[in-house]
């Protein structure tokens, strides 16, 4: 297995805020622009850096070995362009399905080592129930999809951590 430290981000609702946040994110720092990747769509990725006038080139790749310093790096899992596939702000199956495609390649580039960590952009259960995914959210698609049994989530930061009782 490949020892990596590449992020995954994956961009959560892609008619919902999370294409914009994270391609701010990595926008923001040049650290960021390293070791972090974007799974999502990436011509709503474009329309939101186009829009949003952010500096760092933004690339597609196909697989996380073709990373890209100095870059925002996007791999592509579900093509989408918004006023065609998607409305920005709209519930759809569409859009629903495509969060849950993100997370799934996120994690399984995870499982195979290829990446070390995966963070979630927010997604909108409606949209995610309506394209036939039925999960109360990210936890519970994490859980599923690495066979998981007993899990929790939990919330971290450099000051606290705090873990659910119940959801």
């Amino acid at each position: 297995m490949m020892k990596s430290n590449f992020v995954g981000i994956t961009m959560g609702d892609p008619a919902g805020i999370g294409p914009e946040i994270s391609l701010k994110a990595i926008d923001a720092k040049t650290e960021y622009q390293q070791s972090v990747l974007i799974y999502g769509s990436y011509d709503v990725l474009q329309y939101y850096h186009q829009q949003l006038q952010l500096t760092t080139p933004l690339v597609r790749i196909e697989k996380v070995q073709d990373f890209q310093p100095g870059k925002i790096n996007v791999i592509s899992v579900v093509e989408l362009a918004i006023g065609k596939d998607i409305e920005i702000g709209q519930v759809s199956p569409v859009a629903g399905d495509a969060a849950y495609q993100y997370i799934a390649r996120a994690i399984s580039d995870a499982l195979k080592g290829d990446i070390r960590v995966v963070t979630t952009a927010p997604l909108n259960k409606e949209a995610l129930h309506k394209g036939g995914h039925n999960f109360d959210g990210h936890t519970e698609i994490f859980a599923t999809l690495t066979k998981t049994k007993s899990y929790t989530m939990m919330l971290w930061s450099e000051r606290m951590s705090v873990v659910h009782v119940s959801t």
